[in-house]
């Protein structure tokens, strides 16, 4: 047996313990053979996001698509571990950590600077080393000087769009005093991205007054608080369970009739659902189950929504699904219903470029019969508005640009950049004097 297949073995095995421990929370019992039909769409992010951290490499949209298996996972995690991106300069692992101790570098933040980013952080090295930034093409971004090395800090703006590449795939290559060198890849943890808002800036065009000096990047808490969604799918409630919030909500597991590709004749918009106060929504009689995709889906007959209800066995019966199902849904109804007289509320709407200013200004006046809850219309980025723009309305109302938004088949694929930078905008935006 060769040491490469002993590595595959290895990761293969790493792979299953992690599914089996993820599908356990689920289930409330160990897997012995778990597969990727087993995961939903939040614990195959987990997945996907516990062994970048566990083996330090990136995996891409390309990557996540090739995955059919559990095994071809395991493959492509040891594709990528031996890739030059990932590599150490080839030095042995003892000598590569001996060089990573001996080196803390940490950007504490990270923002939009027109075409360019301002990094700014701390970093804790011995004299003489040399420490630079490593773009994932092969470019130098930063350079840092013996003098931010004595003054443990750094700031610089460098040639990097945030809003086309993703500073996780970025390299720290460090050179020590006598010359032992070694590049590692950044960690996904020590970044926070958040667009700058400035006068001038691409991304500030829209706004009318100043940004206070006084407001400052919110923590993944503070920036989801008053979010929630409105469909049209579960794309908000996985970003916001990446972030660790997963408190349970009507459209956070669940999607509106708009995502549909064919829609029925007769099919209820959003709007005259939300101006119809969600009439007979959930009762018994409302709901079917259908299993969709390795789970029983429950759909709503009048208004074609469609809702996670996390039991995967098919095996089940039915009753008892239902009637918890009608339970749940019903008292998140209230809620939302109670939510949009809320004046701290702020509803995100996407339908990945579907819907019109029409339809949302009907969306918006049927809002209105509830209360004064703000509506943010998350629309694709283009030439003219990068990501992260905002466009601020009267009667509570803004629309923020985002660079991509999944594909409906694949909610799960997430841009997390692009959440990020569009409900960051959205929040620095709100905390303005124009939008008081």
């Amino acid at each position: 047996m060769t040491a490469q297949i002993e590595i595959l073995e290895n990761i293969a095995a790493t792979i299953a313990a992690l599914a089996r421990s993820l599908s356990a929370e689920t289930r409330g019992a160990v897997t012995k053979n778990p597969s990727i039909a087993g995961l939903d769409s939040i614990q195959l992010v987990e997945l996907v996001l516990k062994l970048e951290d566990l083996y330090a490499i990136r995996l891409n949209a390309e990557d996540i698509d090739a995955v059919t298996s559990l095994e071809s996972l395991a493959g492509i995690v040891s594709q990528r571990r031996a890739s030059p991106a990932a590599a150490m300069a080839s030095l042995p692992a003892r000598a590569a950590a001996s060089t990573l101790d001996r080196v803390t570098i940490s950007i504490a933040r990270a923002e939009m600077h027109g075409p360019a980013t301002r990094l700014s952080g701390t970093i804790l090295a011995e004299a003489g080393t040399a420490i630079s930034l490593i773009s994932s093409a092969g470019g130098r971004i930063l350079q840092v000087s013996e003098q931010q090395i004595a003054a443990g800090h750094f700031e610089a703006v460098c040639n990097f769009d945030l809003a086309r590449e993703n500073l996780a795939e970025c390299r720290l290559a460090v050179t020590l005093p006598g010359g032992l060198a070694a590049e590692y890849p950044l960690p996904r943890a020590a970044a926070t991205v958040f667009p700058c808002l400035q006068d001038g800036a691409a991304n500030r065009r829209h706004l009318i007054a100043a940004l206070p000096d006084n407001i400052t990047c919110p923590t993944p808490t503070e920036l989801l608080h008053n979010f929630e969604s409105l469909g049209d799918n579960c794309e908000f409630g996985v970003f916001a369970a990446m972030l660790g919030d997963h408190r349970a909500s009507l459209f956070r597991a669940g999607g509106t009739s708009e995502w549909m590709i064919v829609p029925r004749p007769g099919q209820i918009t959003l709007a005259e659902a939300i101006g119809d106060s969600l009439a007979r929504f959930a009762e018994p009689e409302d709901l079917r189950l259908e299993y969709i995709f390795g789970e029983w889906m429950v759909f709503s007959n009048r208004y074609d929504f469609c809702f996670h209800s996390g039991e995967k066995d098919r095996a089940t019966p039915l009753p008892p699904i239902a009637a918890a199902q009608s339970q749940k849904l019903l008292a998140q109804k209230a809620n939302l219903l109670a939510d949009l007289a809320n004046p701290a509320k702020i509803f995100i709407r996407k339908s990945n470029g579907r819907e019109t200013e029409t339809d949302i200004a009907r969306l918006l006046a049927a809002m209105r019969r509830h209360g004064q809850a703000w509506l943010l219309w998350l629309t694709p980025a283009s030439e003219a508005e990068p990501p992260g723009t905002v466009a601020l309305y009267p009667n509570r109302f803004l629309r923020v640009t985002t660079a991509t938004l999944a594909e409906y088949t694949r909610a799960n694929r997430i841009s997390a950049l692009s959440w990020l930078t569009a409900l960051t905008a959205a929040h620095l935006t709100l905390a303005t004097p124009a939008a008081r």
